[in-house]
């Protein structure tokens, strides 16, 4: 399933955003100047980066303060790249986990999987 608009809650925007767009070659739309929030195009997502702080200042109730406490580890993005060995070379020399190395998936597709330092862990697809 393919997400529209993904949001992930970090604790330093601008490194997240400067892990992405060098580790994983993604384009920033647009940042705030405080470092609270920043957009990334995956190509067919949306990536929201929102300041952890930031997003629970707008509730009150502790159940919805406690979403925004949660580890961004639960958080799973994939996308799809054209050459799944350069991404994710590129990605641990930017300081990604690897979590699993690029191998066949089907008849010629190749999948590796990667763990942002903030714990969002990631797929990177060539199909």
């Amino acid at each position: 399933m393919k997400l529209g608009f993904v949001m992930v809650y970090v604790d330093d925007v601008p490194a997240t955003v400067d892990r992405m767009t060098r580790g994983l070659g993604l384009e920033c739309a647009g940042q705030l100047d405080d470092g609270t929030y920043a957009e990334l195009v995956t190509g067919e997502t949306t990536l929201a980066i929102v300041k952890a702080d930031y997003g629970r200042s707008f509730f009150t109730d502790a159940a919805t303060r406690a979403h925004f406490d949660a580890p961004a580890r639960r958080f799973e993005l994939g996308f799809t790249v054209v050459d799944v060995v350069a991404a994710y070379g590129r990605a641990i020399a930017a300081g990604f986990e690897p979590v699993g190395p690029p191998e066949p998936r089907g008849d010629s597709d190749l999948v590796a999987w990667i763990r942002d330092p903030q714990g969002i862990l990631i797929e990177l697809a060539s199909s």
